[in-house]
């Protein structure tokens, strides 16, 4: 399947610490296989 492509990037902010470990599963998990991310 083909990713995604992003036009415009996003900036990941820090949060709380377990904010920051759930967003980073999700992240690997859910978005990084469907989607070319563009990070800042």
């Amino acid at each position: 399947m083909e990713k995604i492509q992003m036009t415009t990037p996003i900036v990941e902010m820090d949060g709380d610490e377990m904010a920051g470990i759930l967003w980073k599963e999700v992240k690997r998990q859910l978005v990084e296989p469907f989607v070319d991310l563009k990070e800042e």
